[in-house]
């Protein structure tokens, strides 16, 4: 079995676990949420585990947890589909499923954007988007952050996902200048001489490729110093 089919498998094998997920999330008293241990091991079914907390989130924390395991799988996937050949050039294995065989292109199209935006090399530009929509995410609600995902591509959706504790979500202090320099972190060998400007491209590159609304929604809820990056 190829590994494009072997991630097929596991995405059927977690569709299964999500609707499990869901009936759960809605029958359940007890406030919990359920949350996917990652990252999995290639190719095996990613566990599901209940975990206690003070506050739960809200009912939808079952469907976001869900989210989160078969991110983490189509994350493995992106390794297995793309294989990079040069910085410029890559290969794609065709797998007949429309989502998985335009996901590297649709990716390519949001890099080179931010290439021409910023002049940056790809592997610079990808630090900078990986590390900005990490940002973002980990500065919104849990609910919030899912909103926003379901409106990003998949391999960008799973570059969103990577590594997310909705426990540990919104994120504190969560002002203009700790976002920035959060981003700006990252980059300590290379600095960025414009940070602002840097984040407020890939800003720019949301605003372009998600609706209006959900832009506008994901404005909103930054408190006013943040929201100032969105103009």
């Amino acid at each position: 079995m190829t590994a494009v089919k072997r991630m097929v498998h596991s995405l059927d094998h977690i569709g299964n676990q999500e609707a499990q997920v869901r009936m759960r999330s809605r029958s359940s008293n007890s406030r919990s949420l359920w949350r996917a241990i990652s990252p999995p091991r290639y190719g095996q079914p990613v566990e599901i585990r209940r975990v206690q907390r003070k506050h739960a989130p809200s009912l939808r924390a079952g469907q976001v947890a869900a989210l989160t395991a078969i991110n983490a799988l189509l994350g493995i996937a992106a390794h297995h589909v793309i294989q990079r050949y040069s910085s410029d050039r890559c290969f794609m294995t065709i797998t007949g499923i429309a989502t998985l065989d335009h996901a590297p292109q649709v990716f390519a199209e949001w890099l080179n954007e931010l290439c021409d935006d910023l002049e940056f090399p790809k592997p610079r530009a990808y630090m900078l988007l990986h590390e900005t929509l990490h940002a973002i995410r980990d500065f919104l609600t849990v609910d919030e952050a899912a909103d926003l995902a379901a409106q990003l591509p998949v391999l960008v959706r799973g570059v969103y996902f990577e590594g997310w504790n909705p426990s540990k979500t919104p994120a504190k202090p969560r002002g203009k200048s700790d976002l920035i320099a959060r981003v700006a972190s990252r980059f300590q060998k290379e600095p960025l001489d414009e940070p602002d400007r840097a984040v407020a491209a890939v800003i720019d590159l949301l605003r372009r490729h998600v609706s209006w609304g959900e832009f506008e929604q994901v404005k909103h809820a930054m408190r006013k110093p943040v929201q100032e990056l969105w103009e």
